[in-house]
């Protein structure tokens, strides 16, 4: 797993294509780092260059669509669970910046709300981190968790469907929706469309916008944004702030002053 090995097995594979996307570098990636950890420390991980900015735009949420979402949220009426779990799971997502698979597969034990922590466990890479939440985000999830184990006595997981058991991939997306619609906010009529997953976007961008209006150096803080978040490196969270127009004229010098800041490993310890 030499740079020259892996660049050279890159540029057989491109030959001849003309999109070139690459998104099969991330398991050259993948591979490379349980590679470190199994007995070749040296082996060469590709970095995210590699990948070529070929994702899909996505939705940029104001304050006012966040506000409304979640006022809808508060009130909304789908159901069994999501009657009462629709605000903690997207609260969650909103405020730590969580995957949609991350929040979907959080067990009970997962939360310590009187310590106020929740642990995600072996995300992307695999990589485990956790992760301080407010007293506000631990009472929400109190109240879905108390009126979950109410229903579903014996469960393990922390955000249900609605037989007790862990959440089917579309569906937090499919809730997601019917809040939109119920909060009477427009559908876009083309791409880039709202999902879950901009909750993320916001919190990425959000944190550091409000950091630089503190005077605070944005990109000394960008590393811890990146941990986290659960990132290998700052560089795959300089993706989430290309979104936000007071970040994109210093996207180059953010990525240069922040590359040797964190290892390539992730953050297991």
């Amino acid at each position: 797993m030499t740079r020259q090995a892996c660049e050279g097995f890159i540029a057989q594979v491109d030959a001849g294509r003309q999109d070139k996307p690459r998104r099969w570098v991330s398991y050259l990636r993948g591979f490379a780092r349980w590679m470190r950890r199994h007995g070749d420390p040296a082996a060469w991980v590709a970095p995210g260059w590699w990948t070529p900015p070929g994702r899909p735009e996505s939705y940029v949420l104001s304050g006012a669509e966040v506000e409304a979402l979640f006022q809808a949220a508060v009130s909304f009426d789908s159901g069994v669970p999501w009657r009462w779990q629709a605000r903690g799971f997207f609260g969650l997502m909103h405020s730590c910046g969580l995957r949609t698979g991350e929040a979907r597969r959080l067990d009970r034990s997962d939360a310590d709300l009187d310590a106020l922590t929740v642990t995600i466990r072996d995300s992307k890479g695999p990589r485990t981190r956790q992760l301080p939440i407010t007293r506000e985000v631990a009472a929400m999830l109190a109240a879905c968790d108390r009126e979950n184990a109410r229903r579903w006595p014996g469960r393990e997981k922390l955000f249900t469907g609605w037989s007790g058991g862990q959440l089917n991939t579309g569906r937090p997306a499919e809730v997601f929706h019917r809040i939109w619609d119920a909060a009477g906010l427009p559908v876009p009529q083309s791409r880039p469309f709202p999902v879950p997953y901009c909750l993320r976007h916001r919190f990425a961008y959000a944190n550091l916008e409000r950091r630089a209006k503190e005077g605070l150096d944005t990109a000394a803080m960008l590393p811890y944004l990146a941990r986290y978040m659960g990132h290998c490196s700052p560089q795959s969270t300089l993706y989430y702030l290309h979104i936000s127009p007071d970040f994109v004229a210093g996207y180059d010098k953010l990525a240069g002053a922040t590359a040797g800041l964190l290892p390539e490993m992730g953050f297991d310890e």
